[in-house]
C-alpha cells in the first residue's frame, strides 16, 4: 500500500561524524576544480559549487550545442 503524501520514511541509522573529504591530490578533482562556471544565474552557480565541493560534479562528455 502506498504511503500517504507527507508522510516520511525512516530515521537514519547513523548520524555523520565528520566532513566529506575529497582527494584533493587527484588528477579528476583537479581538473573539476579548474571548470569555470560563468554566465549561469545565482541558483545555478551555487549548485554546481555544492556539486564540486561534495565530489558531484560530472562535466559533459561533449559540449552542448547553443
Amino acid at each position: 500500500m502506498p504511503r500517504r503524501q507527507g508522510a516520511s520514511g525512516r530515521v537514519p541509522a547513523h548520524q555523520n561524524t565528520h566532513k566529506f573529504h575529497h582527494n584533493a591530490n587527484s588528477k579528476y578533482t583537479k581538473t573539476v576544480l579548474a571548470i569555470s562556471n560563468t554566465g549561469v544565474c545565482r541558483r545555478c552557480y551555487e549548485q554546481i559549487e555544492w556539486r564540486k565541493r561534495y565530489r558531484k560534479y560530472k562535466p559533459l562528455k561533449t559540449p552542448g550545442k547553443w
